[in-house]
């Protein structure tokens, strides 16, 4: 079976034109699922363009992208407003040896 390999990063999963605008393989799943296991609540969503995380609140209940927005910082830079030790975490986690397989 032939190997697929694009390279990524995490902050995609935010971005409207992320993961090659949506036509590219698209893996915002995992940035929801490591955020939802760390007791982040996520929302997702996309039309024509990438599925891209709309909202993250904290498992303090304080909605993360809101209070970016507030403070003038756009949506699509997740390290910006973002905790810090998730950032590291997402960081590690995500790293040039993350692999998806197709099994």
């Amino acid at each position: 079976m032939p190997k697929y390999i694009q390279h990524w990063t995490w902050e995609e999963a935010f971005e409207r034109n992320g993961f090659g605008d949506g036509d590219d393989w698209v893996g915002t799943y995992l940035i929801e699922k490591f955020l939802e296991d760390r007791g982040y609540k996520v929302e997702s969503g996309g039309g024509m363009h990438n599925l891209q995380i709309l909202n993250v609140v904290g498992p303090d209940g304080v909605d993360l992208m809101d209070a970016a927005y507030q403070e003038g910082v756009d949506s699509d830079a997740p390290r910006s407003y973002l905790p810090a030790e998730l950032v590291a975490a997402l960081d590690t986690h995500f790293n040039e040896e993350f692999t998806v397989t197709n099994e």
